[in-house]
């Protein structure tokens, strides 16, 4: 996962807020997008609970070694949480824990990949979105934002 080894060459964000943060203060590799969603925000944040559990948690993408690039291979486990800031508001985050290592400055769990701030926004629900440059997750987390159950994003 270059684009996380790249974005940080300081200290690793702790918190899904230090992550949002990061972003908004860099570009390099990273997207931050903001989308408004048609449906009352309790629905679009159980939906986003409900699909990443399924979908995120306890999943394994496993990489086969590639000579060329002198890169190993290895596995990458990823988790999702849910925080719920107050009534109107929550925050989702996805982290990454590379071959189960234990990286002195990573939180636990593993290196944040992913943030959504979601916000109550009148009868609509607004999205922002803090990620590193691939789309996947993001169109996925729309979907399921939309109630749509799509397949599971690819998280590599």
């Amino acid at each position: 996962m270059l684009s996380g080894c790249t974005a940080y060459l300081g200290t690793w964000p702790q918190t899904p807020e230090q992550f949002m943060e990061t972003f908004e203060k860099s570009s390099l590799l990273n997207k931050v997008e903001e989308t408004v969603i048609k449906r009352p925000y309790a629905l679009v944040a159980s939906d986003i609970s409900s699909f990443s559990t399924q979908c995120i948690d306890a999943h394994r993408v496993t990489t086969a070694p590639n000579y060329r690039l002198r890169e190993v291979g290895g596995y990458s486990d990823y988790t999702s949480k849910i925080k719920v800031i107050d009534s109107n508001s929550s925050i989702f985050s996805i982290q990454a824990n590379q071959n189960g290592e234990k990286v002195e400055k990573l939180p636990q769990g593993g290196m944040y990949i992913f943030v959504a701030k979601i916000i109550k926004d009148g009868v609509n629900t607004k999205i922002t979105t803090y990620r590193f440059s691939h789309p996947n997750t993001a169109l996925g987390m729309q979907e399921w934002a939309n109630g749509k159950k799509s397949s599971c994003p690819k998280l590599l």
